[in-house]
């Protein structure tokens, strides 16, 4: 969603971010900083979530389904990624 928020929703903000937003990266780990920056940089570049992440597609081991990289457990039945 880009622009401002509809008028319905300021209500479920907190005040101090009630005027316009804006997106923001908080790294937690200081060791993940450079990752951080290449995801967000490959993010503005137009990449897709699964590119800009740099995973790599895997396929679920216990149905065979295939999940991007992404994400850490199976869409379809729930398993974890082994």
């Amino acid at each position: 969603m880009s622009g401002p928020l509809p008028p319905f929703l300021y209500k479920y903000l907190p005040r101090r971010i009630r005027g316009p937003l804006r997106s923001a990266v908080y790294i937690v780990v200081e060791s993940q900083r450079e990752r951080a920056l290449t995801i967000v940089s490959r993010h503005l570049k137009g990449a897709s979530p699964s590119e800009a992440g740099l995973a790599s597609p895997w396929r679920c081991a216990a149905c065979g389904e295939e999940i991007e990289g992404q994400f850490r457990e199976c869409w379809k039945c729930g398993s974890a990624r082994r």
